[in-house]
């Protein structure tokens, strides 16, 4: 059944994106169409965006009430974000009660129905006159507070966005399951809505709980996953790169083994995607963080959309002398991401304060604003000009710079730097002038993801900086120490930027004990100065389970909660009453795992290929099981797990024998056998896994890794 949102708003189609494209200081719109198609635009951007699809509710239209509303649900203030709280809350109630007009919304109601009508209110903990201990700052800490008994009470919230984790929590108290993002990733009970009650308090224990835009997604993926971020507690959304072009065009060039033809978009549709993905972001509230690498594009004299990693701008003429000087030449060869400036040419440092604050100014609707340095080891300029014992000296003055111009312009926009390669050494001596401009991004991405962090930051020997000849830590301990060398001339609190669900996650075949990994290093980093976590994960990375995902979010509000406790409750809700089959599975498939996120060390060859040998037992012997689950009948997002379990058990039963057939050294002819089976089964069941199981990111491991050439090509056909 399709409900009607029971709220007067006009909601936004999906497929009106391409229509609809605000740019955000100016207020102005740029427009795939004219005329009418601007007036649209403009409606729908002062007058509420409406509802995110969710389950069976997707685009719609403009909702009447039909019958007479049964529960009252009342907003304290008229905040974007409380207003959409409250329609959601209503949206998940019709659900709830199969009844579109169950609910009526009075924006400062002074709660004038009848005596008999429940009625939730909604408002900030001020509002309600809520106290909490441990909220420093109401509009970065988030807390929740809810007290309601047979559907009488208050939801609140520190701020605006809280207010919106807190109708969740409300919704979960009462039966509601986040399974994954999407359509179908949402368990909603069928109950009499007129006896919800919970009693919840609670505050969120880190700062900075999300993740970016990587690997490759479409429109609907991106807001799918932005829709599910508040409803599991996280709260800081990164788009990379200024226009990340490169994201979309992963999947809609369809550049990997697939029977997809390749797609095109114009730079227009591209930037409608992207605006309406941040429109989505703020309207939930979410801390909305912006750019990263590419800066390089820009001071070149290139657009926007030539500044990701797929780009290869040519720069303007005059512009070249920017460029960082590499074995006697400056050019743009590997494109923007991969070239850095000069840093001893002033004019180019200047020129890239200026590249960053014309930004700044042109996009008010970033909070924090990534300013990275190119994205490629040993890649320094090395002109006589370039003098600077390390590049982070370099660094921080071009940082300096930016603060300076961004506070000539009156611009109070937040500036994240980055200890990532190179800058992982800290300067020697330049040293920040305006230390609350900056926040602090430790990327360690050479470190070793089987170790998790310490719990406390080790005093270690570091080999000095050399200028292009740096060789990535490997080691946890060292990664760790160069962040306590950073802490020591920037002392405010850092967050991380980390990589366990970039990659490294298609290592473990059971999806289960790397993400046990992930936890720890969640719960030690507050030991190590580190008060949140951005994940570089892939969107679509629910395969076969979103469990890792819902470790990340879960553990990033209450790091205290236990790993296997965790893990029970998720295959609880995800796979219902047999779960425990289901867990017991994964868990003996994890065992079967060696991970790596490039081939393994002769160390450890002999250990992968017991543990492959034996794993084929294993997939073979649950296939039955999960045939027996996917023929009861159950709810939709329960049944879309049985599958999702069934597609990887073909899948990465296949995928273990061609790691098996490598690792034992066989003939060509029978690895290439093993690995077309299963490239032929992954291109013949795209559209099925499509939603959680991203194909590019999966098979760049597998060239990162050299275990798959590149350029297979699946065989057309059906699927046996």
């Amino acid at each position: 059944m399709e409900y009607k949102i029971p709220i007067r708003y006009t909601s936004a189609r999906r497929d009106q994106v391409e229509m609809i494209s605000p740019t955000w200081g100016s207020l102005q719109y740029r427009s795939l169409k004219k005329g009418l198609t601007i007036i649209l635009g403009v409606f729908l951007f002062f007058f509420g965006v409406g509802l995110i699809p969710s389950q069976s509710i997707q685009g719609a239209d403009t909702a009447e009430l039909d019958v007479k509303p049964e529960l009252g649900i009342r907003i304290l203030e008229n905040n974007p974000t409380t207003r959409f709280a409250a329609q959601e809350l209503a949206r998940y109630l019709a659900i709830m009660s199969n009844n579109t007009g169950i609910a009526e919304i009075e924006v400062f109601g002074q709660n004038t129905w009848p005596k008999n009508k429940p009625t939730l209110t909604l408002g900030l903990f001020d509002d309600l006159s809520v106290k909490m201990d441990g909220i420093a700052d109401p509009a970065i800490d988030d807390a929740v507070c809810v007290e309601v008994k047979n559907s009488n009470g208050f939801i609140a919230g520190s701020n605006p966005r809280s207010i919106l984790f807190a109708v969740y929590r409300f919704l979960e108290a009462n039966g509601c399951v986040w399974i994954r993002p999407g359509k179908c990733g949402d368990y909603v009970p069928t109950c009499d809505v007129h006896k919800l009650s919970a009693s919840i308090r609670d505050k969120a224990f880190y700062h900075f709980r999300g993740f970016s835009n990587c690997g490759g997604h479409t429109c609907d993926d991106m807001i799918d996953r932005i829709a599910w971020m508040p409803k599991v507690g996280l709260n800081t959304f990164f788009h990379e790169f200024m226009l990340p072009r490169m994201q979309y065009d992963i999947y809609l060039k369809h550049g990997y083994p697939s029977l997809k033809a390749p797609e095109e978009r114009t730079d227009e549709e591209i930037r409608a995607y992207f605006e309406l993905s941040i429109r989505e972001a703020k309207k939930r509230g979410l801390s909305y963080h912006a750019a990263g690498h590419g800066w390089t594009a820009l001071v070149v004299g290139a657009p926007e959309s030539q500044s990701d990693h797929f780009a290869r701008p040519e720069p303007q003429p005059d512009k070249v002398k920017y460029l960082a000087k590499i074995n006697g030449s400056r050019n743009l060869k590997d494109g923007p991401t991969f070239t850095d400036i000069c840093h001893g040419n002033p004019d180019a440092q200047k020129r890239f304060a200026r590249c960053v604050a014309d930004y700044a100014e042109d996009h008010p609707e970033v909070d924090y604003l990534h300013v990275w340095l190119d994205d490629r080891s040993n890649d320094t300029c090395e002109c006589e000009r370039c003098v600077d014992p390390v590049i982070a000296d370099a660094y921080v003055r071009l940082l300096n710079l930016i603060d300076a111009e961004l506070t000539r312009r009156k611009i109070d926009m937040k500036i994240v730097f980055i200890a990532y390669h190179e800058t992982m050494w800290r300067p020697v001596h330049e040293r920040f002038k305006h230390i609350e401009r900056f926040s602090m991004l430790f990327a360690p991405i050479s470190r070793n993801y089987n170790v998790p962090y310490p719990t406390k930051a080790p005093d270690v020997d570091v080999k000095p900086y050399v200028k292009n000849k740096f060789t990535a830590p490997r080691d946890v301990s060292t990664n760790v120490g160069l962040l306590k060398r950073w802490q020591e001339i920037f002392p405010k609190k850092a967050f991380v930027y980390e990589y366990h669900m970039w990659q490294h996650h298609y290592t473990d075949l059971g999806y289960f004990e790397f993400a046990r990994i992930m936890g720890e290093d969640i719960k030690r980093m507050r030991y190590i100065g580190l008060d949140g976590f951005v994940s570089c994960m892939v969107g679509r990375a629910n395969f076969p389970d979103g469990f890792p995902m819902n470790v990340h979010a879960r553990l990033l509000w209450n790091p205290d909660q236990d790993f296997d406790t965790l893990a029970r409750e998720y295959f609880r809700t995800a796979f219902g009453k047999d779960y425990q089959l289901v867990l017991d599975y994964v868990r003996a498939l994890s065992t079967h795992s060696v991970y790596t996120a490039k081939a393994p060390a002769k160390e450890q060859q002999k250990e992968f290929v017991e543990k492959l040998s034996t794993v084929g037992p294993v997939f073979d012997s649950f296939r039955p099981v999960i045939a027996e689950h996917l023929k009861t009948d159950m709810p939709t997002a329960i049944h879309d797990s049985w599958k999702y379990l069934m597609l990887h058990n073909e899948i990465y039963s296949l995928y273990a024998q061609a790691l098996l057939a490598q690792a034992q050294d066989k003939s060509a002819d029978e690895i290439q056998t093993r690995w077309q089976a299963m490239v032929n089964k992954i291109a013949w069941t795209e559209d099925e896994t499509r939603p959680v199981f991203d194909l590019y990111k999966f098979y760049s491991r597998l060239y990162t890794a050299k275990k798959l050439k590149p350029g297979p090509k699946p065989e057309s056909g059906s699927q046996p």
